[in-house]
Order: C-alpha cells, then structure tokens, then sequence
C-alpha cells in the first residue's frame, strides 16, 4: 500500500453520521442531568452561574458550559450575567410545573442503556413483569398525555353527540385515569369508570383524589376478568398492553 494513495470514498459522510448521533446522546445526558441536579427548579428567578454552581457545589467552569449549552438550546434565557427558564422550560421542565415531563425524559435512560449495550440486548430477550412496569409507566403516561395529546382526545370525544347523552362510560385499561377525569369534567352527568390491574389502580386513585373526581376503578385483567357491567361507551387509549 502506498500512503499517499486516497480512499476510493471519502469518509467525511461517515464521520458527520457519527458525530451527529453522538452529540444527541451528549444532549440527552446534558438535559438529563438538569433534571436531575434540579437546575429547572431554581431558575425561575434569574440567577448568575456562580450562584448556580455554589448551590449545587460543582465547578463553576463546567457549570458556566452547562449553562449556555442549555440556553442555546432554547430551556434558558440568559441576560447579561444572569440565566432563567425560558418558557418551555418553566412548563415542561419545572418539577412544580403542572405539565413537567421530567418522568417522560428520564424513563428515555432505560432505552439508552438498550441501544448501549445493542449487542447484548440482540442476543437476549428483554422482558418486564407487569407488576413491576405498570406503576412505574404509569406517571410517564400520565406526564406524557397532560403536555397535550389527553386535550386533542377528548376534545375530539366530546364533541360527539352520543358521548353528550351518555350517562356510563369505562375506560379499559386506563393506567393513570386521567381521560375519565378529563371526561367527567365535561359532562358531568357521565359516570366513569376506570378498568385496570389492582397495582396500577393505587396510582390512579392518586389522580382521582388530586382532581377531586368521581370517577371509580374496576380493578382486572382486560385479558380474562369481566368488566363488571353494560356502558354507553367503552374507551381505551394508549394501552401498552396492545388494547
């Protein structure tokens, strides 16, 4: 071989592909980390990176970097010496925030961990028991549906003359609750009922209870138990169990 001999191809292609996906990953753990320092949770005052880095006790340098990258990325405002939530980041990132999704970025780890590890996982089949994965996604169901896909459904639901009449309905599967919720807030006279494992149902009366509703839980399995009943309208959304 001589040195001075090109490659039949250039590898510059190959190199931004790279590159590319590996400054998603740099992202996603830089956005990760945040969330998981809390950094969303204090700016919603402006503050200065040295106050920053002094209330999380690290280097001030990596925390000044830490800041501006996030600002770039449109989480922060950032004038003169002082940075703050940017509006999306005061909706969907702050824990105190109605709408966070600080569960719904998190729970993205497991997937990474996944694709780290590729070789291993396409040798091996990955499976997770129902009691242990149910709860768990629930609140990342929940977070994720709050943020604007619960609003577009049952807007679409109501809208209906028969969802209007209707005095029952049973939400199969319903995990987190919150569309029964959500329609029972708009009609009032509908009683719904929420049907899922006795596991998941702690979670979703915890949601029941938050919003002051009425809405009543069947605890089953969809796959063997009976419902329990005749309703106007069965409902089922975003079933991980392939309802």
């Amino acid at each position: 071989m001589n040195i001075n001999d090109r490659p039949d191809v250039s590898a510059e292609k190959l190199q931004g592909t790279v590159e590319n996906a590996l400054n998603g990953l740099k992202i996603f753990n830089l956005l990760k980390t945040s969330i998981e320092l809390g950094i969303f949770d204090i700016l919603n005052e402006p503050i200065s990176c040295k106050q920053v880095s002094n209330k999380l006790g690290i280097e001030p340098i990596l925390t000044y970097y830490l800041l501006e990258i996030v600002a770039k990325l449109g989480l922060m405002d950032k004038t003169g010496k002082f940075y703050k939530n940017s509006k999306i980041a005061e909706v969907f990132l702050n824990s105190e925030s109605d709408y966070n999704r600080n569960k719904c970025i998190l729970s993205l780890e497991g997937n990474v961990d996944l694709w780290n590890n590729l070789n291993h996982t396409l040798h091996g089949k990955i499976s997770l028991e129902d009691e242990s994965f149910f709860p768990e996604i629930i609140q990342v169901m929940a977070e994720n549906c709050l943020s604007g896909k619960l609003h577009d459904t049952v807007d679409l639901v109501a809208d209906c003359d028969e969802f209007k009449s209707s005095k029952t309905l049973l939400d199969v599967g319903g995990g987190h609750g919150l569309y029964s919720i959500a329609f029972s807030q708009m009609n009032p006279d509908l009683q719904c009922y929420v049907f899922d494992f006795p596991e998941v149902l702690k979670e979703t009366q915890k949601f029941i209870e938050k919003y002051s509703s009425s809405v009543l839980t069947i605890p089953g399995n969809f796959y063997r138990d009976d419902f329990g009943g005749s309703y106007d309208i069965i409902f089922s959304s975003y079933n991980p169990g392939g309802g």
